[in-house]
């Protein structure tokens, strides 16, 4: 009992300390990443020109110092282009030799064995383990051979699907790890994180993830454990499958340690494109990808190229699936664009159409208005003409009276020649007022006529007939018979023979007097 209270409250301040661990979200780190893979080619430069350096500090060291820098130059090397790693081994081995060096020479086969699975020659490094019993090895050797040993059976790993021989060089790999922790001193910083790694996959798991964050705070971005402890923090998420946020922010630490050391490698770049493939983050997983495949290549390790190479093609065929998708979006956009064009142009169009109906119409209106004011002028001018005519005929019958000239005057009453006169005069300008007010008139009555039988200029070359002048005043509204027949001094049976007359003219009899009022009209 007291065991497992002790286990909830180890489990409780992991947990706290995990989420203490990350300074900036996921998002940030992946941001920060970006820009890192920017600026890639100067960590690259950076790390070449250290290895350099430790090239040129080669000739000022010699015996077991030399080979350890020898060592140390590989050893980068391994993790930058794995053919100068293996042509460093070569020159290495020259040089422990010459020096009758054994264990020199030793170390260099562990870190051949280790070299072989990046170029795809992992039997070569397990039929080799197979023969080594590291019980039989020098002591001083040892810790190096199970370092190595571990690191390649975590390649085999890698490289099988099947789960029992996944599960098989998992344990060997364990073996291992546990055997090199007899060799390192338990104060050691490698001591203490080999040994939470080894318990990453057993029942203690959370509490060495923990252990292991506590290191990663420890240690700077640029030394190469920053990346791999970072990697098997990501890895323990990833395998669970329980929390995908924090197995990419710790593979995007990882890749960022790479890319700083110059690491060509770039496994964790790699995992990472594959977890934001599978959340749908397509942009990033191209990019990822398709830089780690580059540097892999770059860096020889043919066993990273040909894993890459297996997951590229799905992710490009979704970015290209989701590209065909984004631009069946736009071409539906960009055809909606174009039917609100076309409506918008329609509508201008319409609009401009209105706008001179508008424009025709404000222009009948003034004429109108013009019309109305010559029409109140010759109205004007009609009464002026009858009120002189009043007053001449009251003159002319003040005259005859005084005169005594009876007969005269009842002989000019009753022929009608004053009302003759009178009424010519207002037909010369009711005539003169329809002709100039309306100009369209006679025109317009032609085109509700027969071909055959309309209106000449004859017709109205000195007034208009009385025809035309009846179609005049049922233009104007007046339709009554009586009423027509009192304005052309005609009688009503006379009226009615003209209207007739008329209509049998017309192309549609039946409409042909609405359609003469409609003559002069605005719509």
């Amino acid at each position: 009992m007291q065991n497992r209270f002790i286990t909830f409250i180890l489990l409780f301040f992991s947990l706290l300390q995990l989420q203490a661990v990350p300074k900036m979200s996921r998002d940030e780190v992946l941001d920060s990443l970006d820009k890192y893979l920017d600026q890639q080619e100067y960590y690259d430069t950076l790390a070449r020109k250290r290895i350099d350096r430790m090239a040129g500090d080669l000739s000022r060291m010699r015996g077991h110092e030399r080979a350890l820098m020898r060592e140390r130059i590989i050893s980068d090397y391994m993790h930058i282009n794995v053919d100068s790693a293996l042509r460093q081994i070569v020159t290495a081995e020259a040089e422990a030799r010459a020096a009758n060096d054994t264990l020199a020479l030793m170390r260099l086969q562990f870190l051949r064995l280790q070299a072989f699975p990046i170029k795809s020659m992992l039997h070569k490094s397990l039929d080799a383990l197979e023969k080594i019993n590291g019980n039989t090895l020098p002591q001083p050797v040892r810790r190096y051979y199970y370092r190595d040993a571990a690191q390649v059976y975590d390649y085999a790993r890698d490289m099988n699907e099947q789960p029992d021989d996944r599960e098989y060089f998992v344990k060997k790999s364990r073996l291992m790890m546990d055997s090199m922790l007899m060799y390192i001193p338990e104060d050691e910083f490698l001591h203490k994180y080999y040994k939470a790694s080894s318990r990453l996959n057993s029942v203690g798991g959370a509490e060495a993830v923990t252990e292991l964050t506590m290191m990663l705070d420890s240690l700077s971005r640029s030394d190469l454990l920053y990346a791999r402890i970072a990697a098997e923090i990501a890895n323990y998420y990833s395998k669970r499958g329980n929390n995908p946020e924090r197995a990419e922010f710790f593979y995007a630490l990882s890749a960022i340690s790479d890319i700083v050391t110059g690491n060509t490698e770039t496994t964790s770049l790699h995992r990472l494109g594959t977890l934001l493939y599978d959340r749908n983050d397509i942009d990033r997983a191209v990019k990822y990808l398709t830089v780690s495949l580059s540097r892999s290549v770059k860096s020889g390790a043919r066993i990273r190229a040909l894993e890459i190479a297996e997951a590229l093609p799905l992710v490009l065929s979704a970015a290209k699936q989701r590209d065909s998708i984004q631009r069946r979006n736009l071409m539906i956009v960009l055809v909606c664009i174009g039917i609100v064009a076309m409506l918008l142009i329609a509508a201008v169009v319409v609009l401009w159409i209105q706008r001179g109906k508008l424009a025709r119409m404000r222009q009948m209106l003034d004429r109108r208005h013009r019309i109305k004011d010559e029409y109140i002028r010759q109205l004007l001018s009609l009464c002026a003409v009858y009120m002189q005519g009043m007053s001449d005929m009251n003159k002319l019958t003040t005259r005859k009276l005084k005169a005594k000239q009876y007969q005269d005057l009842l002989e000019m009453l009753e022929s009608g020649k004053l009302m003759r006169q009178q009424l010519q005069t207002f037909y010369e300008v009711f005539d003169d007022a329809v002709l100039n007010s309306y100009p369209d008139f006679i025109p317009g009555v032609n085109r509700l006529l027969q071909p055959d039988m309309q209106f000449h200029e004859s017709d109205y070359k000195d007034g208009l007939n009385t025809e035309l002048r009846m179609l005049a005043f049922m233009q104007l509204g007046i339709e009554d018979s009586q009423e027509l027949a009192k304005f052309l001094g005609l009688s009503v049976n006379s009226v009615y023979t003209y209207r007739n007359r008329l209509k049998s003219r017309a192309i549609n009899r039946d409409t042909f007097e609405e359609n003469i009022r409609k003559l002069t009209k605005i719509y």
